[in-house]
């Protein structure tokens, strides 16, 4: 079952006020989508072992989900590792589409964090899935996700009270 049959109006992922400047109200429409950042990243990152081996990007998805799995595991340092290097003209053009659909730096007004994580995870989802663009955007789904990371390293910056990852703690 692909994704997209997954839906369910028992999710409303929408989030923020577009009319509001106050730190936090960052607008996100994820419209009735499932919340995957429910589960912890490590869990996904081996759901998906097979598929991920398999795909033409898999050295891209690995990578991502494993700095995600760090991040969340509390090394907040990870999301800035995970960009080195990458081509952003992608990204650019995932956020040049936000800024249309809601407002130029709507996101940077900030979120939960766990917001686009959920984001990321499922456009990786849907590239596992075969399906290369969003739907809705025209833009790869892999840039989405770096739009996704950009957002976390920023938020990890400049707002910290959006930080509602579950830390988990070592076993001793």
């Amino acid at each position: 079952m692909a994704y997209s049959d997954t839906m369910s109006a028992k999710w409303n992922m929408a989030v923020g006020d577009l009319s509001s400047d106050e730190k936090g109200s960052g607008a996100r429409d994820n419209g009735y989508k499932q919340p995957l950042d429910l589960i912890p990243v490590s869990v996904w990152r081996n759901n998906w072992r097979h598929d991920i081996l398999n795909h033409p990007q898999g050295i891209e998805i690995t990578e991502m989900l494993y700095g995600l799995q760090r991040w969340q595991e509390g090394e907040t340092a990870m999301l800035d590792q995970m960009m080195v290097g990458v081509e952003l003209g992608g990204a650019v053009d995932v956020f040049s589409y936000g800024a249309t659909k809601y407002a130029e730096w709507n996101w940077a007004k900030g979120m939960r964090w766990s917001v686009p994580l959920g984001c990321a995870l499922r456009h990786v989802l849907a590239m596992l899935e075969g399906e290369a663009l969003d739907p809705e955007s025209g833009e790869s789904h892999l840039n989405h996700v770096y739009c996704n990371v950009i957002m976390l390293q920023y938020f990890a910056r400049h707002y910290p009270d959006g930080d509602d990852r579950p830390i988990f703690k070592a076993e001793q």
